[in-house]
C-alpha cells in the first residue's frame, strides 16, 4: 500500500470517518493534510513511529481523545497544526522533544494542565497556539527562545505575572494573553527593547498598576489592548522619531480607552 508515498494532501473535502490505519504505518510519511474535513477518531499510537514526519494539519475536524505521550519522541515534527478538534487531556511534554518543531497549532480544543515547561527549552519554536483551551498554571519561561514571534494563550485559565522574559524575545510581533487571569502589572522593560511586536492583547484580566510610557516607543505597533483589567493612574508617552502615525494613534486610542477616558 502505497509504501513509498511522502505527502497525503486531502484538505478542504466532505471526508468522514477515521482515517485508516494503514495511512499511520507509511514510514516514509512527510507531511499530511486534511484540514477542514468532518474526520473523527483519535490519533493512533502507529503515528509516534514515523520519524520522518514533518507537517500534520488535522484542523477543523471532529478529532477527539488525548494526544500519545510519545508523541515528538525521536521525530522529526516541524509544524503541527490540530486546532479547532475534541482534543482533550494534558499536552504531552514530549511533543516538544523534536528539536525541529517550530510551530505548534493546539488552539479550541478541550486542553487543560498547565503548559508543558519543555517548550522552553527549545530556540527553534516559532509560533505557540494553545487559545480556547482549558489550560492552567504559569506561563513557562520562553526567554531563550529566541526565533519566538507568535504567541496566542487567549481564552484560557493561565495565572500568574505578565513575565519579563516578553522583553528577551527580540523577534516577537504577536503577543495575545487575553481573557484568562493574569495578575500584577505591567513590566517596566517593555518598550525598552528594539522588539518588533506589532499587536499585543492583554485585556480581560486582572492586571493592575500604571501603563509604562515606554510601550509607546515600540517601533511597529499596530495594537494594544489593555481593556477590562485594573489598571489606574495617569498614562503619558515619550514622542519619538520611531512611531508611525497609525501606530501611535492605535496606542493612544487603545490605551486612553483602557483607562476609560
Amino acid at each position: 500500500m502505497l509504501s513509498n508515498l511522502k505527502a497525503l494532501a486531502l484538505s478542504y473535502n466532505n471526508l468522514s470517518g477515521e482515517i485508516p490505519l494503514g495511512v499511520w504505518r507509511i514510514p516514509t510519511f512527510e507531511l499530511l493534510d486534511v484540514s477542514s474535513n468532518n474526520l473523527s477518531g483519535e490519533l493512533p499510537l502507529e503515528m509516534t513511529e514515523l520519524h520522518q514526519l514533518k507537517d500534520v494539519y488535522l484542523t477543523n475536524n471532529q478529532f477527539s481523545g488525548v494526544l500519545p505521550q510519545t508523541l515528538g519522541i525521536n521525530s522529526s515534527l516541524e509544524w503541527v497544526d490540530f486546532t479547532y478538534n475534541n482534543f482533550s487531556g494534558e499536552i504531552p511534554p514530549n511533543l516538544c522533544f523534536g528539536k525541529q518543531l517550530k510551530k505548534m497549532h493546539l488552539g479550541l480544543n478541550q486542553f487543560h494542565g498547565s503548559i508543558p515547561s519543555s517548550l522552553q527549552k527549545f530556540s527553534a519554536l516559532e509560533r505557540l497556539e494553545l487559545h480556547g483551551n482549558k489550560l492552567t498554571g504559569f506561563l513557562p519561561d520562553f526567554g531563550e527562545s529566541l526565533n519566538f514571534s507568535h504567541m496566542d494563550i487567549r481564552g484560557n485559565h493561565v495565572y500568574g505575572t505578565i513575565p519579563s522574559w516578553i522583553c528577551k524575545l527580540r523577534h516577537l510581533e504577536f503577543l495575545d494573553l487575553s481573557s484568562n487571569q493574569l495578575t500584577g502589572v505591567l513590566p517596566n522593560c517593555m518598550g525598552e527593547f528594539n522588539m518588533k511586536l506589532k499587536l499585543m492583547n492583554i485585556s480581560v484580566n486582572f492586571v493592575h498598576g500604571t501603563i509604562p510610557s515606554s510601550i509607546c516607543k515600540l517601533r511597529y505597533f499596530q495594537l494594544l489592548d489593555l481593556s477590562e483589567n485594573q489598571l489606574s493612574g495617569l498614562f503619558s508617552w515619550e514622542s519619538n522619531g520611531w512611531i508611525q502615525k497609525r501606530s501611535y494613534q492605535d496606542c493612544k486610542t487603545k490605551t486612553e480607552k483602557s483607562l476609560g477616558d
